[in-house]
């Protein structure tokens, strides 16, 4: 199934006359820039969870002004054109906030600021030109998310002419396969960009786009009594670690730096199981039971990873990617046997989120993988473990 989700980001005009405008704000501009997008549900279409939040962070860089060397002024041209003699002088790294109703806040305090707002610019005919990511990076590069670690973004220098580049790295340091992994440290990364926008075209349309693919787990429970899942885990040798992209650029750069590890879903020493209730008779029927896989907090288990050109999760192209899991009675009687499955004919693209359902009948049980969700033409594909 394909997807989009439009984040808009409003630079609305101010409709207030000179006269207007409170005393000391007006500097001879028409407008601030500010910042919107649709207050609805899935405004984020985030692979691991939904809408933006209040509070929710994203970082813009805005470009204008641009003028040679030899003092030839491009500020109109369109960015391919400008882009050399252009530098991120509308914004750097700026954060905006969430307030959880549809708009963004932000407090850009330079000399020329309208009440903390950015001005545009006196000439109508310039173009503007937008990157953007999610979530924000501070300005030391780190992306903290209740006060959790999740990685860093490095962004090109504030005086850099040209396309930018944005690199995300995940904050995973493993070496090994038995190395113990937090999948939660990774944020769902997305960018955005919207090239040669003018004032007077109104709503700046950000369609951000994901870079990661996504695992999540679902138990289907064909069995009048409830069964757990004992033991879930993921594991590889070589798994991508950071990505670079550059402007408009539609795909990405995989980095040369990796990680090795193993993340532990389900299962630990405190013999921690997920529970998923027997099936129920209705209408003369029986009615599998179906449960998401959470963790001990209830929220759902998404893994994300970095896919490679090939649509391959490790450098040796998954030879070592490796699914885990076992299921068990509620005596504790094992159903089956453990299941160690290589993912090696795989393939999994960016933007896909694929959910893996474990079907239980009686003492078998079949997984499928099935791209649940996709940002990209294509996407559906069924992967069968029996």
């Amino acid at each position: 199934m394909k997807k989009k989700y439009l984040i808009s980001v409003l630079l609305l005009l101010a409709a207030c006359g000179q006269n207007e405008w409170p005393d000391g704000l007006w500097s001879g501009y028409t407008g601030v820039i500010t910042f919107s997008s649709p207050y609805e549900a899935d405004t984020r279409a985030a692979l691991r969870s939904g809408s933006f939040e209040a509070g929710d962070k994203v970082g813009v860089l805005g470009y204008c002004v641009a003028k040679s060397s030899q003092g030839v002024d491009y500020s109109t041209s369109p960015w391919d054109t400008k882009k050399d003699f252009c530098t991120p002088d509308i914004f750097y790294n700026q954060e905006l906030t969430y307030d959880g109703a549809g708009s963004w806040n932000y407090a850009w305090n330079e000399i020329g600021n309208i009440s903390g707002l950015h001005p545009w610019e006196k000439n109508e005919s310039y173009t503007y030109s937008f990157f953007a990511y999610y979530p924000y990076a501070d300005d030391n590069g780190t992306i903290t998310v209740e006060n959790k670690n999740m990685g860093t973004v490095k962004l090109s220098d504030r005086d850099q002419r040209s396309d930018p580049t944005i690199i995300y790295t995940m904050p995973h340091m493993g070496n090994s396969t038995s190395f113990s992994l937090d999948w939660s440290a990774v944020p769902d990364f997305m960018l955005a960009y919207n090239i040669d926008h003018k004032k007077s075209d109104g709503v700046v349309s950000l369609e951000f786009r994901h870079l990661f693919s996504a695992f999540a787990f679902r138990v289907n429970n064909y069995n009048t009594y409830p069964v757990y899942i004992s033991n879930l885990s993921v594991s590889g040798s070589g798994f991508y670690k950071s990505v670079t992209v550059t402007g408009q650029e539609s795909g990405y750069t995989v980095g040369t730096d990796r990680y090795s590890g193993q993340f532990m879903l389900i299962g630990n020493n405190s013999g921690e199981t997920f529970e998923c209730p027997g099936a129920e008779e209705k209408g003369g029927q029986l009615v599998p039971t179906s449960r998401v896989i959470t963790d001990e907090n209830n929220e759902e288990i998404v893994l994300l990873f970095i896919p490679n050109a090939n649509d391959k999760l490790t450098d040796d192209n998954n030879g070592s990617f490796n699914l885990t899991l076992q299921a068990t009675e509620q005596n504790g009687d094992m159903i089956g046997s453990t299941r160690n499955m290589g993912l090696k004919d795989s393939s999994f693209r960016p933007g896909m989120r694929t959910v893996f359902n474990i079907n239980i009948v009686g003492n078998d049980f079949i997984i499928q993988a099935r791209s649940e969700d996709a940002w990209e033409d294509g996407g559906d594909s069924d992967i069968v473990f029996e």
